[in-house]
């Protein structure tokens, strides 16, 4: 959200075909229980879909008119759906390291820590979306490689990424890991 424009009533162009429902710039709506998010580059960011136990990556192009509601740019890739899993009211961070294009992504539900190669996988079927827009396929071949085992952190939440290092933030125990990326 844009501090210049939050919860200020927008001008609507004449040719407009919406009326104004808020005032975001941006948004898409496939994600259902997202549990995290991490940007990717300009408009684009991965989100953690709670619902699908995948990872979802959008980039909605260009923003639309402030409070707007024309999505059709919007393009959907589904990752690895079925191979995460989320616990209820805890999140689920992911951390994105743009130099080797891997996801870092706190699997809660199974307890480990995984990263996804973005550059990985191949868009393949089409996904039935809430709204139109240009794109919205599954990835198939994407590969999701295991970083922590489950038992070392009971439940992975927080994670982040600094100085070559992967902290990760155990909610069962309150303890902070770091492990190298590898």
């Amino acid at each position: 959200s844009d501090p210049a424009i939050f919860a200020l009533e927008q001008p609507v162009p004449a040719d407009a075909s919406f009326e104004p429902n808020g005032s975001h710039i941006d948004m898409l709506h496939e994600t259902p229980f997202c549990m995290g998010i991490a940007h990717d580059q300009n408009n684009a960011y991965f989100t953690f879909n709670g619902k699908l136990g995948s990872i979802d990556r959008y980039d909605f192009k260009q923003p639309h008119l402030p409070g707007g509601d024309n999505h059709l740019d919007g393009e959907l890739l589904r990752y690895v759906e079925g191979e995460l899993a989320r616990v209820e009211n805890v999140p689920s961070h992911m951390a994105f390291d743009a130099s080797r294009r891997k996801l870092y992504i706190s699997d809660t539900g199974h307890g480990r820590i995984v990263a996804l190669d973005a550059n990985s996988g191949t868009p393949a079927q089409d996904i039935a979306t809430n709204e139109p827009i240009a794109m919205a396929k599954r990835v198939s071949g994407a590969a999701l490689s295991e970083v922590v085992a489950p038992g070392v952190v009971a439940q992975p939440s927080g994670l982040a990424l600094a100085g070559g290092a992967l902290f990760v933030t155990d909610r069962a125990t309150g303890m902070i890991h770091a492990f190298d990326r590898s």
